[in-house]
């Protein structure tokens, strides 16, 4: 068992834990009240595990099954958690559980953040995604007319559960998607991640973090180590806008929005990584040998680094989104080597015509991909 300590909660990072003594001790809410929600697929395999532990303590008021995703992540779905914890009578001390993916998270932190002017609640994450990203922070939020996290909340939860063994029923696809917030942080901060992903990416994919076990353990854990060292100094923030972790999400919201959310967030990250390493190449942060490095990990986990949504108008669409979020300014982080990262903080700074060739070298990435693909690495 690992134990993360992320600011005010407790990362519980086990395999096996779901069911073993962790679960016990992390859903023993001493008298407390307790509402879980889930999606029917995850409450299907596991929600009758939770439900016994919860049950067992006297915990349990009612499950709440939800059809989740983020085209239904808007406010309606909050106001059905809050609902069925009106009608419960979940009190001041209750708590809420989310079992899930990374909307399931979002949506009871929010619920949560709000009901009785806020409650507690726990995650027990069940995808790659949620397990080294979404459910590390303290943010909850929806979506709302057609922007991206538009309403949310800094909520903090009292526990996170990662087992990964829960990633066994997921489809290799998940798993993937999930590989585009690892290959983040390691290109942010941690150069052993990024050689691990090089080195046996595609077969933690395929045996969905099983096998080599060693490895999938040690991914999962320098991830989280990773996520909640860069969230650690400014959880809040409000000590600045400037957060490497902001890697990967200028354009990435906007490439879903215009999918209609058809465009999972791992391969809209993906592609935001890409071209942010196009810029970094451009303007001289990154050298050649680092950006073929990137391009040749994405493409070795079989994400994409390009896509027909992206264009210059919603690149520069992005750009200017960036700034009202970022107050004012770009704060955009650029890889400027494998494991390390700057800032571009504002748009003056960019040579003209960056948006445009970078398009283009991305739209001709067939290339510098079969390059990428005889570049040894060692």
């Amino acid at each position: 068992m690992r134990s993360v300590k992320a600011s005010v909660f407790d990362i519980i990072v086990e395999r096996g834990a779901l069911k073993g003594d962790s679960a016990c001790r992390i859903l023993d809410f001493e008298g407390r009240k307790c509402l879980l929600v889930s999606t029917p697929s995850v409450y299907r395999l596991y929600g009758e595990t939770v439900r016994r532990h919860l049950a067992e303590r006297d915990c349990l008021l009612d499950v709440l099954i939800l059809e989740m995703g983020e085209g239904r992540k808007f406010m309606p779905a909050v106001l059905e958690v809050a609902e069925r914890a009106q009608r419960v009578g979940l009190d001041r001390r209750g708590i809420v559980v989310a079992l899930g993916g990374g909307v399931v998270g979002d949506v009871v932190s929010f619920a949560a953040s709000m009901i009785r002017r806020g409650i507690g609640h726990v995650r027990i994450p069940t995808t790659l995604m949620a397990q080294i990203d979404a459910a590390i922070g303290i943010k909850g939020g929806v979506n709302f007319n057609r922007h991206k996290n538009f309403l949310g909340c800094f909520h903090p939860p009292e526990a996170v559960l990662v087992d990964p063994n829960l990633l066994r029923s997921l489809p290799v696809d998940a798993i993937r998607q999930g590989m585009a917030e690892i290959v983040k942080i390691a290109m942010i901060r941690d150069v052993r991640l990024f050689e691990l992903l090089e080195q046996h990416g595609e077969t933690l994919i395929g045996t969905r973090f099983g096998q080599p076990a060693g490895i999938a353990e040690e991914v999962v854990v320098r991830a989280i180590d990773g996520m909640v060292a860069e969230l650690s100094s400014n959880p809040y923030e409000d000590a600045t806008l400037e957060r490497h972790v902001d890697l990967g999400h200028m354009i990435s919201p906007l490439l879903e929005v215009r999918s209609n959310y058809q465009l999972h967030h791992g391969e809209a990250v993906a592609v935001d990584l890409a071209y942010t390493s196009c810029i970094a190449n451009d303007i001289g942060h990154l050298d050649d040998t680092g950006l073929l490095r990137v391009l040749a990990l994405l493409r070795r986990l079989g994400l994409p680094t390009d896509h027909e949504f992206l264009d210059e108008e919603l690149a520069l669409t992005a750009f200017t989104a960036t700034e009202r979020h970022r107050g004012g300014t770009l704060n955009l982080p650029v890889p400027t080597g494998i494991g390390t990262c700057g800032f571009v903080r504002r748009r003056d700074e960019l040579p003209e015509g960056i948006v445009t060739r970078t398009l283009a070298r991305l739209a001709a990435s067939a290339d510098l991909l079969a390059d990428a693909d005889r570049l040894v690495v060692v």
